[in-house]
């Protein structure tokens, strides 16, 4: 089965102005009523089609060049005057969120357009042969309730969180609203938010088919990005390993666990076939049709702007991401034992028989990156410190490797160019989703889902060249709360500067692990091959709350919305 896909955006007309415009029957241009929008199959297939354009992130950044791991302890920004930088050290409130948190208004945009789209799309001529213009309904409500199911789930990681003693989601709206009805809607408990989303997600399944091959014109491969069976079944198997989770599964039902459990195995299978401990195949983030790939954007052909942010500056990058000393702490030995346990690990040589994602996440001292291998100098004094490049220099001793293209120079001349995009859904996270449910609902060997915990993290550890996993086999025996923390460990390993640091951190509901110091690390040469190593603190991450407040605006104009905990 072919899973990988990209959104696709083939608006078959150009719309210069937002669906709110061309929805309203005195739009401001005075152009198009609503009434002539929905007979208008272009029009009205323009509506779908930019619910669609907004429903993935453009790329792995935030703002600003800057990626969401700043906002974590698994990085800070080499610009000290970092907008996001800032924020994750005590400056976020209900009058004051990222945009890229902050999504209220354009969720629910989309959300209004899509009940509009679902409430009219019926009597939408599509195309002028009968029988294919029932397959264009049937393939649009399948991608117009999985987007309604998509930016509700969209709002509710963002802003659901406890209101008294219990977990609260978000206001559910499948019906077209005047202004009166909406500011009188409440928030649903968090469980109902979840029914409401998977119903949508259900109604999907009915009609979005297994794939979109060949030439068909409903079904045929230009048309990839549009929702398939894995997609919407890989979705429903995220929202519920969410529900289970301790921050919104305040009471530990255990049903939440086999449910998130369930859902994710059987989205698994229909994607890979029967459950196995085999290595899942390598990773690649410049490759649209990576097998690891189940949901991603639209893959651009000529783009430099993750180099231009990130390479060092002696490759005439702005070295933005600098990664933290507490991440390259969780990567542990060639042998997979954690740095602490390990017989091979040197602290005075700390770049040496290192898990092999290790070398592909970070630049460190002395190692070498680009079309030209460059030698990367980052000690006190070499070509990539902070000393000779005082705004773009590292502040915690490391730069960032990984989403980076070895293929391109940014220096005489552009060129080497690969495709770049962004995942939204990976395989790698649903199996560490699958091995996290397994292992609170059995402990690290139940294997009523077709696999185990523990075989499901070989699948994951092989991969990064663990073949013999004596630490993880110990583990498994020491029990569920020891595999707890190697899964939670492997998702900050695998899926770092991947965008789900800073929602693991919060779904897991402890904010002690949420506000810690962030350490760097100072280099001095000794000699031209020995170094010394004096570790650092860069900056303290500070939050209110495990959860994100409701915007301000919205909590005083909707009578009936409460403000979460913390805020």
């Amino acid at each position: 089965m072919k899973n990988t896909v990209y959104i696709f955006l083939i608006l078959i007309i150009l719309l210069g102005s937002s669906c709110e415009d061309y929805l309203d029957t005195y739009p401001f241009n005075g152009t198009y009523s609503e009434e002539y929008v929905w007979s208008t199959p272009t029009f009205a297939e323009g509506v779908l089609m930019e619910v669609f354009r907004n429903a993935h992130p453009s790329s792995w950044r935030v703002q600003n060049n800057e990626l969401m791991a700043v906002l974590t302890d698994d990085a800070v920004s080499s610009n000290i005057s970092s907008v996001p930088g800032n924020f994750a050290q005590g400056l976020q409130s209900p009058y004051n969120n990222l945009s890229y948190l902050d999504t209220w208004d354009n969720d629910y945009e989309s959300i209004f357009n899509l009940n509009k789209f679902l409430e009219n799309m019926e009597n939408v001529t599509f195309d002028p042969d009968s029988l294919v213009n029932q397959r264009f309904i049937r393939k649009y409500k399948g991608d117009a309730y999985f987007l309604r199911a998509y930016f509700h789930w969209n709002l509710l990681k963002r802003y659901a969180g406890l209101v008294g003693d219990q977990v609260l989601g978000i206001p559910v709206v499948k019906k077209s609203l005047d202004i009166e009805e909406s500011y009188t809607l409440e928030r649903e408990t968090y469980m109902e938010t979840v029914r409401l989303i998977v119903e949508d997600c259900d109604s999907a399944l009915k009609y979005v088919p297994d794939e979109y091959t060949g030439n068909d014109i409903v079904t045929g491969v230009y048309l990839y990005g549009s929702p398939t069976q894995a997609i919407v079944r890989s979705f429903i198997g995220i929202v519920y390993a969410f529900a289970a989770s301790p921050a919104y599964n305040i009471n530990n039902d255990i049903a939440l666990w086999d449910s998130a459990a369930k859902r994710l195995s059987e989205a698994l299978i229909l994607i890979d076939g029967p459950l196995n401990s085999n290595a899942l195949p390598a990773k690649n983030f410049h490759d649209p049709e990576n097998p690891d790939v189940i949901w991603r954007s639209a893959y651009l052909t000529s783009n430099y702007a993750n180099e231009l942010a990130n390479y060092p500056p002696s490759l005439r990058g702005l070295g933005l991401t600098n990664p933290s000393q507490n991440l390259v702490d969780e990567f542990g030995d060639a042998m997979g034992f954690p740095l602490s346990e390990s017989t091979i690990y040197d602290p005075e040589n700390p770049y040496l028989n290192r898990d092999a994602r290790f070398y592909e996440t970070f630049i460190y001292n002395g190692s070498a990156i680009g079309m030209d291998s460059s030698k990367i100098d980052i000690y006190s004094g070499g070509a990539d410190s902070r000393i000779i490049n005082k705004d773009n220099g590292t502040r915690t001793g490391y730069y960032l490797r990984k989403l980076l293209s070895e293929k391109v120079s940014l220096f005489p001349q552009r060129r080497g160019v690969e495709p770049t995009f962004f995942v939204t859904i990976s395989k790698t996270d649903l199996y560490l989703l699958f091995a996290e449910a397994m292992n609170e609902l059995g402990g690290p060997n139940d294997q009523r889902y077709g696999l185990s915990a523990r075989n499901t993290l070989l699948k994951i550890r092989k991969r990064a060249g663990i073949a013999a996993d004596t630490y993880l086999l110990f583990a498994s025996i020491e029990g569920k709360d020891k595999v707890s923390e190697i899964i939670r460990n492997e998702r900050r390993v695998e899926l770092c500067f991947e965008g789900k640091r800073y929602w693991d951190l919060r779904r897991w509901g402890d904010i002690e692990k949420i506000n810690v110091q962030v350490r760097g690390v100072d280099i001095e040469a000794v000699n031209d091959s020995t170094f010394t190593y004096t570790e650092k603190v860069v900056e303290t991450r500070e939050y209110q709350s495990i959860y994100n407040p409701l915007p301000y605006d919205e909590v005083i104009k909707m009578d009936n919305l409460n403000q979460n905990a913390g805020w």
